[in-house]
């Protein structure tokens, strides 16, 4: 069930950055494989309030048309009918830089869903009088710390004339092109002085160095991360148990066996800290091997991770 609310999340999610009201859509048109499931097109249509959906579009022609579209687009293909459909890219998140002496506040410069390519620019002032260099930290994230967002990458505009504090001074330019390489820039309007950087895709911005000390980290943590997925995993697994449960076709005997299976689970996590990698996929594969035995008998033998995915 969290699969399907998750799904009506998105609509509404999408409908609310599009600013507007579901009572003004004017047609649900289904398309993808999995509006194939009946329950999936239920809470669509309930959440737009039992509007009739359009289901006449074929869901996986749909979508290999629009793969097609898209790849004449970025192949250059001129064809008028083609161009009238290209698909937008957009920046998935809003980008923006850490202002205030200490940066803990992200000013937006790139508002999340901008279409790209795209440039702007926005001038911000001096936070110290006299002030002759300052850190520009560039932000991915939606949240008005950027403690709580992610840092892209930073650098240091220096040889600023010194003058007053909080008078307009630096202009930041923040440009993407086609292919999603952002470039920032900074200069100082009154000494002409000007640094960048290039943020690509694949290295976020961060310099061989970096990269390089991240992969080592990441490699001495691994251990502890897989750990930690490993017991997500497991908890996870015993949250669906309980929620299966309730499930009104299962006798009470099968929905105590079912109850108890997750909740040892979820208690052994709690007082096993500490716990190996295999002890937890141990535990895991019991939960599994209970729940398998439940659904053979009661459900003619579909797996139970095909009873989870329904």
């Amino acid at each position: 069930m969290d699969l399907f609310t998750r799904c009506t999340d998105l609509i509404e999610k999408c409908l609310t950055d599009a600013r507007m009201d579901k009572t003004r859509v004017d047609v649900v048109v289904l398309v993808g494989g999995s509006t194939r499931i009946p329950k999936l097109q239920q809470s669509v249509q309930d959440f737009f309030e039992g509007k009739e959906l359009c289901k006449g579009i074929h869901p996986d022609e749909a979508v290999a048309n629009s793969a097609a579209i898209q790849a004449a687009n970025l192949n250059g293909h001129d064809d008028k009918k083609v161009q009238n459909l290209v698909l937008v890219d957009v920046t998935p998140l809003s980008l923006g830089i850490g202002t205030d002496q200490g940066c803990h506040k992200m000013c937006v410069v790139v508002p999340r869903n901008t279409p790209i390519p795209m440039k702007t620019q926005h001038v911000f002032k001096t936070f110290l009088d006299n002030q002759t260099r300052l850190k520009i930290p560039i932000y991915e994230g939606e949240m008005a710390e950027t403690k709580y967002n992610n840092l892209l990458g930073q650098f240091l505009l220096d040889g600023i004339d010194p003058g007053p504090k909080d008078v307009p001074r630096i202009n930041v330019c923040f440009e993407i092109d086609a292919d999603g390489i952002l470039n920032v820039s900074a200069q100082d309007l009154s000494s002409g002085r000007k640094k960048e950087i290039v943020i690509s895709k694949q290295n976020g911005g961060l310099t061989a160095d970096e990269i390089r000390a991240l992969v080592e980290e990441a490699a001495r943590y691994k251990e502890e991360e897989e750990n930690q997925k490993a017991r997500v995993s497991l908890e996870d697994l015993a949250d669906k148990v309980k929620a299966m449960a309730q499930d009104p076709d299962l006798s009470a005997t099968e929905k105590k066996t079912m109850e108890e299976a997750a909740e040892n689970a979820i208690a052994w996590l709690d007082t096993n800290c500490h716990a190996r990698i295999s002890e937890i996929n141990e535990r895991r594969s019991e939960l599994e091997t209970v729940l398998q035995r439940l659904m053979k008998l009661k459900r003619g033998g579909i797996p139970y991770d095909h009873i989870l995915l329904m």
